[in-house]
């Protein structure tokens, strides 16, 4: 049964693609306007046939290796993911006109928190010293997909189940991700990984003093570090909470890995992530078996890292310790070059344009002005993000990212009945907590891991949908 409430829209959607064809014949010939109309055709078809849910499960392992893709194929890897972002808007615009879709899922604090920052992130391009091809590319991390996420993901996974085979998917990719570095660290880095270390500049920040950082098949070791960290917490945690056995089993696994990952990596900053999850999870899990375990573990690792030389010996643990230390050449390097930063903005409240800070300005460089700000390393989301979008923009955001994760843990602590699904909750909160502390020592919330953060934040906000239908099962049962 087609859904026909938009019928205004659609007749006027006609009378364009009726114009556009005709001016294709006009001017590009009958071949190409018969391949445009018949995309109406091909949508429906493919609405159709392909569930919903797939489209997204698709759209989240390509986003999970396509930076390892573009590492042996050279692809506009930001390009392919909005389009394939848009595609799927497209794609479930023609499903809302065969099956109404419920999107009153989507009415929450996250869609309204998330409009409000793009439509900062859109008046940025009025920014006097902004330049439209840059922000064009960085709007889509900052603001697109964030919004994207928390519109769809309520309207594809509208049952637990859809929920569950991502967590699956997801705990796979870790898995294969974790493996590849181990591939890396005992069979070698291949042809294509060498000539990005060794010509193309990745080897002065992948092979240091203190040993190689392994990146997978990821853009670097500190994406890396990072999703492998948010891998360890958040099926590390989910495994106590797992009632099928299999399931406890490749959450474990999942979380071994990425705690594998992570170590190897050589990314300390992502030790905040494993470190900070913990501690959040201490003050939500309100058990006091879990609060002792965690606490045990959580002091128990702080006083072996920062209090003790034992592993001293081994590299990985050398370099994981010096994360504590405060008096450590790069950490220092990095505030001095924050605190260059900070003296440049004091004149600049709304930043200098979205996409010019930073490394991702090399293109733009012989057309922005030559402003000092985008030559310097901004080694942390945060200060790319006050750079790019100003001490108000800054605000703006942190503000945002505090109310969705307050919102959040509300909503898990105090309206989710379900003890795995809130377990599941607590596990997700507890990760992107670490992630965002993170964020201050890395730019970490690229592919892969700011669409899974914006898409664990979209599960937080449907969760009572499921709580109900768990709680409905197990009184019919």
């Amino acid at each position: 049964m087609y859904n026909f409430r938009y019928k205004y829209p659609i007749a006027l959607g006609l009378f364009a693609g009726l114009v556009i064809i005709f001016q294709l014949i006009l001017h590009q010939g009958t071949a190409v306007a018969l391949a445009f109309a018949a995309l109406p055709a091909i949508l429906l078809g493919i609405g159709g046939i392909i569930h919903k849910q797939y489209t997204f499960y698709a759209f989240f392992i390509l986003n999970y290796v396509i930076m390892g893709i573009n590492r042996y194929i050279p692809i506009k890897s930001g390009m392919i993911m909005t389009v394939l972002a848009l595609g799927i808007i497209v794609i479930s615009m023609v499903k809302e006109i065969q099956t109404r879709q419920d999107w009153e899922r989507s009415k929450n604090f996250l869609t309204f928190a998330w409009c409000i920052w793009l439509v900062y992130c859109i008046l940025e391009i009025f920014n006097p010293s902004a330049l439209a091809a840059p922000w064009s590319i960085a709007i889509a991390n900052y603001a697109f997909f964030p919004l994207f996420c928390a519109i769809l993901v309520p309207v594809f996974f509208t049952r637990y189940k859809n929920f569950q085979w991502l967590l699956i998917i997801w705990a796979s990719l870790t898995l294969l991700a974790a493996f590849k570095g181990y591939w890396q660290r005992n069979q070698g880095f291949d042809t294509t990984e060498l000539r990005w270390l060794f010509e193309e500049g990745g080897g002065s920040t992948h092979l240091i003093n203190t040993g190689i950082r392994f990146f997978s098949f990821f853009s670097d070791a500190a994406s890396y570090g990072a999703s492998m960290g948010l891998s360890l917490i958040v099926f590390g945690i989910s495994g106590f909470y797992a009632r099928k056995k299999w399931l406890k089993i490749l959450f474990w696994l999942a979380a071994l890995g990425g705690g594998y990952g992570l170590v190897i990596s050589g990314t300390r900053s992502s030790l905040a992530i494993p470190f900070v999850g913990l501690a959040v999870y201490l003050v939500l899990c309100r058990n006091t078996k879990a609060i002792f375990t965690t606490a045990v573990l959580l002091i128990g690792s702080f006083v072996f890292l920062n209090y003790t030389t034992i592993g001293n010996s081994n590299r990985l643990i050398r370099r994981m310790r010096s994360a504590f230390d405060l008096n450590d050449a790069s950490f220092q390097i990095r505030q001095n070059n924050q605190q260059q930063v900070y003296h440049l903005m004091k004149d600049k409240p709304f930043g200098i344009g979205l996409g010019l800070a930073g490394d991702k300005a090399d293109r733009f460089r012989p057309v922005n002005r030559h402003d000092p700000l985008t030559y310097m390393a901004t080694d942390s989301w945060y200060v790319m993000t006050l750079v790019e979008t100003g001490i108000a923009g800054l605000t703006l955001y942190l503000l945002i990212l505090l109310a969705i994760l307050f919102k959040a843990t509300y909503i898990a602590s105090f309206r989710i009945l379900n003890r795995e699904l809130q377990g599941q909750l607590y596990a997700i909160i507890a990760a992107i907590s670490g992630i965002l502390v993170t964020c201050y020592g890395n730019e970490v919330l690229n592919y892969p891991n700011g669409i899974i953060v914006y898409t664990l934040m979209a599960i937080l906000y449907i969760a009572p949908y499921y709580d109900r239908e768990l709680n409905q099962h197990e009184a019919n049962t």
